[in-house]
């Protein structure tokens, strides 16, 4: 009975060992990654890549997931918001994970929301075809005063039907 005993105390301590090896592990990824999203020497992709990776790990933590890297990511993307205006397909990405977990990056995706439509809305139709053809239809689904002046594809003129 003993050595049951003491092999499952054994056993409870490798678990906790492992869970703790596994936690600083992540630790270590997230600051490195961290680190990366405020490296100006990087690109714009790689910045935004981090920070996808970042916010991905952040939301699969869940209410584990520490929400100090979740203000210091919000602070990183916040201080380099042009990022967001290179890359909107990777930007509309980021906001979408970061709606995973809305208790952390809530604030984040509302910042990312408003960059990519302020982008769109400024921005020459022919960059707007070019860059946010596919994520045209989510920012006017979020937002749909901002783009009163669009119409979408099965909008016509008042009083007719697209065609079926």
């Amino acid at each position: 009975m003993n050595s049951e005993r003491s092999e499952g105390q054994r056993r409870a301590a490798s678990a906790r060992l492992a869970a703790l090896a596994e936690r600083k592990a992540d630790e270590r990824i997230a600051e490195w990654l961290l680190k990366n999203v405020r490296k100006a020497e990087l690109d714009a992709r790689q910045r935004l890549g981090a920070a996808l990776a970042l916010a991905r790990m952040i939301a699969s933590h869940g209410e584990d997931a520490s929400r100090s890297v979740a203000l210091e990511l919000e602070a990183a993307v916040g201080g380099a918001r042009y990022l967001l205006a290179e890359f909107p397909s990777r930007a509309l990405e980021l906001a979408e994970v970061c709606e995973w977990a809305p208790e952390l990056l809530r604030t984040l995706a509302d910042l990312v929301w408003e960059e990519l439509e302020q982008d769109a809305l400024s921005s020459p139709a022919s960059r707007v075809c070019a860059e946010y053809r596919y994520i045209l239809v989510d920012l006017m689904r979020r937002q749909p005063s901002s783009f009163g002046r669009w119409r979408t594809p099965s909008a016509g003129p008042r009083g007719t039907r697209a065609p079926s």
